[in-house]
């Protein structure tokens, strides 16, 4: 739950009445904006079609989220929203076993990607497989011969 102090890899979420459980500890990797995306029509949200790039996707769900974010009495200018999602709002921390510390809070929207299986980097195979033979002290001897002959 948010605001939960507990030292936790896992966190909730509550949105609307759907608990989320957002899992710190994943092989999940954040998408650049110009990757394209394709989700089953299923699983559509904010977007009207399946394939998108990400930026696309991003730039949707933050007007969605600026749009509905509840605010406080004295919270009503637009111009404080937008810096939510743009250079930060002022604001303090506290970790575990830590002391507060001040900086900046901002609100980022992400896409990322886990894939199925792994990525294998294949080498490129060379047709000019040079063997090298182990050093040894005679080396140096043996070139002086060859460059005698």
């Amino acid at each position: 739950m948010v605001g939960d102090a507990r030292h936790t890899a896992n966190m909730y979420l509550q949105i609307s009445t759907i608990p989320l459980k957002l899992d710190m500890d994943d092989n999940f990797q954040l998408l650049k904006s110009n990757a394209v995306v394709t989700v089953s029509s299923y699983y559509k949200i904010v977007m009207s079609h399946c394939t998108f790039r990400v930026g696309e996707f991003i730039e949707a769900m933050t007007g969605i989220l600026s749009k509905n974010i509840i605010v406080g009495n004295d919270f009503n200018k637009k111009e404080d929203l937008i810096k939510w999602f743009s250079e930060g709002i002022n604001g303090e921390i506290l970790s575990p076993n830590k002391e507060w510390k001040n900086g900046k809070v901002r609100i980022k929207v992400t896409l990322e990607f886990c894939p199925d299986e792994p990525d294998v980097e294949e080498t490129p195979v060379s047709n000019n497989l040079e063997i090298s033979e182990p050093e040894s002290p005679l080396d140096d001897i043996r070139k002086m011969i060859n460059e005698q002959s």
